[in-house]
């Protein structure tokens, strides 16, 4: 016996996965509340330190923006449950307890400072070794200082590490070239 069940419409229940896509699709990577000025400062005081030419306004955008979307990501680093999975819409579940990985945010932000260095002198940026207790009167090179003052913004640390880390991720990943062009 038991109660009857109420028939189910699935224009109520359900998403149709096409229609969750595009609306996720639709929106902007950041949409969360633009850097202060004084972050925006910093950055142009790192980018004016590093000797970036009088024409950084290319590197200075990439960077403003991989920061706003670091800064983002640290605060809510997952999206809600119902984007990620085709459930009922009033259906959800915790998000997981405890310290979340922050390894996409650090690799954007990075992948931005690599890139910006690379358009501004066209060369490939030199990272020092990691300066240890032994070896104190190792300098810095002025792409890993210049790394270290966009990546104090984003209280990311370890910067040697980060960057060696970035730059072993990024020589694994083969590049494709498309020789088809006409």
């Amino acid at each position: 016996m038991g109660r009857k069940r109420k028939p189910i419409d699935p224009s109520k229940e359900w998403q149709r996965g096409d229609e969750a896509i595009t609306q996720r699709l639709g929106e902007p990577i950041s949409n969360g509340a633009p850097l202060s000025q004084a972050k925006i400062a910093e950055v142009d005081d790192a980018l004016i330190t590093a000797g970036f030419a009088s024409n950084r306004t290319r590197p200075r955008n990439l960077i403003l923006a991989a920061l706003a979307n670091t800064l983002e990501y640290q605060k809510t680093p997952y999206k809600p449950y119902v984007f990620k999975k085709l459930t009922r819409i009033t259906f959800g579940t915790d998000r997981p307890k405890g310290p979340h990985q922050k390894v996409h945010a650090r690799r954007l932000l990075i992948s931005a400072l690599f890139l910006a260095w690379r358009t501004a002198f066209q060369k490939e940026p030199r990272i020092n070794r990691k300066i240890v207790q032994k070896d104190l009167r190792t300098t810095r090179t002025p792409f890993v200082v210049f790394a270290a003052q966009i990546l104090a913004i984003a209280k990311i640390g370890k910067v040697e590490d980060n960057l060696n880390h970035y730059r072993v991720h990024e020589r694994s990943v083969p590049v494709v070239i498309n020789d088809d062009a006409d």
